[in-house]
């Protein structure tokens, strides 16, 4: 899978998370299937008794449904930029010797989304 496949698919995983619950059942049973179980349009129509153009239209719906959500409601541009920030605070703390304390550390590293990957070089912070 190229980069931007793969960044689009976190992408719409992430939406998913947010938003998902916003789908009808039928839309989430249908994404879930094809974007998270990665079951072919065929395989879904064959096991949920429907055409595979039927399930190809319903897969769309539930994906332009998703980008509609977070256009009109931004839930996921704003975890970014606010995880973005947080990073720059722990960066500019640690750039600037200040030491935080061990558990407001490591969760400001948890919201800013890199527990257990680039929080462990932030030990100083």
């Amino acid at each position: 899978m190229d980069d931007d496949r793969l960044l689009k698919k976190i992408w719409l995983d992430r939406l998913y998370d947010i938003y998902g619950p916003l789908l009808t059942e039928k839309q989430r049973e249908v994404f879930m299937l094809h974007h998270e179980r990665d079951l072919s349009l065929s395989e879904i129509a064959d096991s949920l008794g429907m055409s595979r153009q039927g399930v190809h239209d319903l897969f769309q719906r539930s994906r332009e449904r998703l980008e509609e959500l977070e256009d009109r409601i931004g839930c996921l541009e704003r975890e970014t930029r606010f995880a973005k920030a947080l990073e720059s605070v722990l960066h500019w703390c640690s750039g600037n010797g200040v030491t935080l304390p061990q558990e407001l550390r490591e969760d400001l590293e948890e919201l800013a989304g890199f527990e257990g990957t680039g929080g462990t070089n932030r030990r100083n912070v």
